[in-house]
């Protein structure tokens, strides 16, 4: 998430490219799944753009996989082989749980 905006990478062709593709919206799900449970849903307009740049590949990647395993994951791809997701959400829904299961 920067400036207002989740960024995605995928491979061309997959089934979130060709959605994104077919209808210009997305929504993006961030969830807690312990306790207490938390989400929040963003839906919004989406556009499919060029691949991101190696920074950019690797900052995103990084935040999953750390510095070492984000320089394994890249050396396995090739450069420029995606394509960006960019969603600009126009809509927010939250949803809190119970602290404790019952």
């Amino acid at each position: 998430y920067e400036d207002g905006v989740f960024i995605f990478s995928t491979g061309p062709g997959t089934q979130k490219h060709k959605n994104v593709e077919r209808n210009g919206q997305a929504t993006v799900v961030v969830d807690r799944r312990e306790p207490p449970y938390y989400a929040i849903m963003a839906q919004g307009d989406a556009e499919i753009g060029p691949s991101l740049s190696e920074e950019e590949e690797f900052k995103l990647a990084a935040r999953y996989l750390g510095d070492e395993g984000t320089k394994k994951y890249l050396a396995k791809r090739g450069p420029g082989d995606g394509v960006s997701i960019r969603v600009r959400p126009r809509k927010y829904v939250e949803y809190y749980g119970v602290s404790e299961p019952a």
